[in-house]
């Protein structure tokens, strides 16, 4: 006869959550909601996301992938959560509300910068999401998925979050998240920050340019004298 312990059966409810619903995250060069406008990897940009986490309490590798970020790292506060097993790697807790500390750093030259974050929840939902103690400019959920498990119904989201910042903060991104309720089961976030000041024309680019207007001007001199 099979036997279960409280935190295996509820090991097994989360994996099975998990395997019904995927996130479905956008890029910054392809979305349907306003922001980004650049691709990932570019310079100017930083990247990092994860859908699997391998370590706990802190994980600072993003299995997903990164770009141009010098460190990069996710930590549980409570010491009261775990990493489910089944190969989907959520972080989950039955009996506490989860608590993130993220930080998210690299090479920026300086701002203003949007900063847009994913995130992939089953189960109870986030309750709060700051970046250096501020809230988000907007926060869209992109989808919300139905799903019932042992009789009981839950929901899969995806949420998105924007911050358009007028400088690079000076101690780097730091993001607090903390889950609303007890089992937050925490199965994706990404992370895409990008520079959104204008692209200054390169100096070929602007000798073309006054020459094209320095013929207007000269043409129309010339047509001026003839009239």
């Amino acid at each position: 006869m099979l036997k279960f312990n409280f935190k295996t059966l509820t090991i097994f409810i989360v994996s099975v959550l998990a395997s019904t619903a995927n996130a479905a995250f956008q890029t910054p060069d392809s979305n349907t909601n306003g922001w980004g406008g650049w691709t990932r990897g570019d310079v100017g940009t930083l990247y990092a996301e994860w859908d699997n986490f391998n370590t706990y309490p802190t994980d600072s590798t993003p299995d997903v992938g990164s770009f141009n970020t010098t460190s990069s790292s996710i930590t549980e506060t409570t010491g009261a959560a775990f990493i489910t097993n089944g190969g989907f790697g959520n972080i989950y807790s039955p009996t506490v509300a989860t608590d993130f500390d993220i930080f998210i750093n690299g090479a920026l030259a300086s701002g203003p910068v949007q900063v847009a974050v994913q995130l992939f929840t089953i189960g109870a939902e986030y309750g709060l999401f700051q970046l250096n103690g501020q809230s988000a400019d907007s926060v869209i959920e992109t989808r919300r998925e139905s799903i019932v498990a042992f009789g009981q119904p839950t929901f899969s989201v995806d949420t998105l979050l924007l911050w358009n910042l007028t400088d690079i903060p000076a101690s780097g991104f730091n993001f607090d998240l903390s889950a609303a309720a007890s089992s937050m089961s925490l199965a994706g976030i990404s992370f895409d920050i990008g520079s959104t000041a204008p692209v200054p024309l390169p100096a070929a680019a602007w000798m073309l340019l006054s020459g094209i207007l320095g013929m207007g001007f000269f043409g129309r001199r010339s047509y001026s004298s003839v009239s």
